[in-house]
């Protein structure tokens, strides 16, 4: 950690992600994260008010670094916008291989509920419509076909991102596997029309 001694909050967060990957999401517990976190209980409360406002902050702050993380890498000069593209996909992929219960959490809200109104799906939507324009100023691609290239692109990601292994038995592979991933990657770029 640098040497840097982390802040309750921070501390807090961090257990939280944890305690995610660790029990999953639906077990999680005020408890389960103060001694996680190595605090007290009346810290969590203190500091977030109550475990659903702290688990939509955790939500915030991890969907949002993952923006962040990817409008970089969309705004990468000198790169062609397959290269960006199977930049993005394979930080997606790794990134959900190695946070697996975090990834589904930020969608738990529209599988579950159907709820699509949530900052993850906004800001998902607003990256999309970043990185189509991005494409579109730089390669002569109807803007129809761009748009449908990439849904079928993202959707493809999350849904195994969400639902790893789903295809393992028919595949014969994992995603999880870094050969496999990468082949895998491979293909679904090689498949975009620019």
């Amino acid at each position: 950690m640098n040497g840097k001694k982390l802040k309750t909050p921070e501390k807090i967060v961090n257990a939280t992600i944890n305690c995610i990957e660790r029990y999953g999401f639906n077990a999680l517990t005020v408890r389960m994260i103060a001694d996680a976190a190595e605090v007290n209980i009346a810290a969590v409360n203190y500091h977030f008010h109550s475990k659903e406002n702290l688990v939509e902050q955790v939500k915030n702050i991890s969907f949002n670094h993952m923006i962040e993380d990817l409008k970089e890498i969309n705004m990468t000069p000198g790169k062609s916008a397959r290269e960006i593209m199977r930049e993005m996909c394979k930080y997606i992929l790794e990134g959900a291989s190695k946070f697996p219960e975090i990834t589904r959490m930020h969608f738990y809200e529209a599988f579950i509920h159907g709820n699509f109104d949530t900052n993850s799906g906004r800001t998902l939507n607003k990256l999309l419509f970043d990185i189509a324009e991005n494409i579109s100023k730089n390669n002569e691609i109807e803007r129809e076909i761009l748009n449908i290239s990439l849904h079928r692109l993202f959707s493809t990601l999350f849904f195994n991102s969400i639902f790893q292994g789903v295809f393992n038995e028919f595949t014969g592979y994992s995603l999880k596997d870094e050969d496999a991933r990468e082949a895998f990657l491979d293909n679904m770029v090689n498949t975009l029309p620019f």
